[in-house]
């Protein structure tokens, strides 16, 4: 869940900061503690005092994290398969 976390915090799009610094993993949950998680998750962003499609992560972060995901178990399933 590590390098899961690693994506979902590293594609968190920065203005002030806020986000990133809220955004943690406790117990092997991702939280993402404030108003407008849903907002960025959904690829969107404030400018200019609206809702715009975000320039910095286009996707969200869970698009991405999610992938990182789907490659981490599809390798572990690889590596502990093998007979």
């Amino acid at each position: 869940m590590p390098k899961v976390f690693e994506t979902f915090y590293n594609t968190t799009p920065v203005r002030k900061g806020n986000a990133k610094s809220r955004t943690r993993l406790v117990n092997g949950d991702i939280v993402a503690d404030y108003a407008y998680a849903g907002v960025l998750d959904a690829g969107r962003g404030f400018r200019d005092g609206q809702v715009r499609g975000s320039t910095q992560a286009p996707k969200g972060m869970s698009e991405p994290a999610l992938a990182r995901l789907d490659k981490e178990l599809s390798a572990y399933i690889e590596k502990n398969t093998k007979g």
